[in-house]
């Protein structure tokens, strides 16, 4: 029997006319439209492959998030309070998942630990201790990834830089690259936008108050001077 002839009962497979990177694109595009729950779940699947540490990070990630949301509901309840009052409360920030020492420290990490490969490829024993020291760190950085409660769903790009940094640093001659100073800089640059978003989303609820506020404004000055008139119409 020829090896691509179909067996009798069995339907043959189809040669597949989508390119690998088309096939990417079409998982990237359906993770994006997957319910919150769903991508959640993907998450915590994913979490539950790799190690018992990075399945404790996403559980601290989510809460992260969540503690996030509160404290930023907290501030903008305060904030409109405030000035409901009268007051002049500053323009509430949000809470920050990477301060900017906190970005620096986690780049120059990895960089140390480029650095450390590339000295130790110079001697025999680095064969073996460069992959320890890739595994380990790999695993770091995909807890790292879910501790500062990114998902795989809104992040496919970072989380595949991690994977690819980490296939990258097993490859002989290539591994002398900074992979690890170079994904360090990329997954510190999402948490960051991810911060930016939440700043945005609180700027845009603070302008929604103060434009509140000087409605409001505006409308006890226009009723203050109806009634000023109305009473010097009464006195005349």
């Amino acid at each position: 029997m020829e090896p691509n002839t179909p067996q009798p009962g069995r339907i043959a497979p189809k040669a597949s006319s989508m390119s690998a990177t088309q096939n990417f694109g079409g998982i990237q595009k359906a993770l994006h439209q997957l319910p919150e729950q769903t991508k959640a779940d993907i998450d915590k699947g994913f979490a539950k492959m790799l190690s018992p540490a990075t399945g404790m990070a996403v559980n601290a990630g989510k809460s992260k998030d969540v503690e996030i949301a509160v404290t930023n509901r907290n501030k903008l309840n305060d904030f409109a309070k405030n000035r409901q009052m009268g007051g002049n409360m500053e323009i509430p920030s949000s809470e920050k998942r990477l301060t900017p020492f906190g970005r620096v420290a986690f780049i120059g990490f990895a960089a140390l630990v480029d650095a450390t490969e590339f000295v130790l490829d110079g001697f025999a024993v680095g064969v073996v201790v460069n992959r320890i020291i890739d595994m380990t760190v790999g695993a770091i950085f995909l807890a790292y990834f879910f501790y500062k409660g990114l998902s795989i769903a809104d992040n496919s790009s970072v989380f595949g830089s991690i994977i690819g940094t980490i296939a990258g640093e097993f490859i002989p001659l290539v591994d002398i690259a900074p992979f690890f100073a170079l994904d360090a800089w990329y997954i510190t640059r999402a948490i960051k936008m991810k911060d930016k978003a939440n700043q945005t989303a609180i700027d845009s609820e603070v302008k929604a108050v103060i434009e509140e506020q000087q409605r409001q404004a505006w409308i006890q000055n226009y009723q203050e001077q109806n009634m000023m008139e109305q009473a010097e119409e009464l006195e005349e």
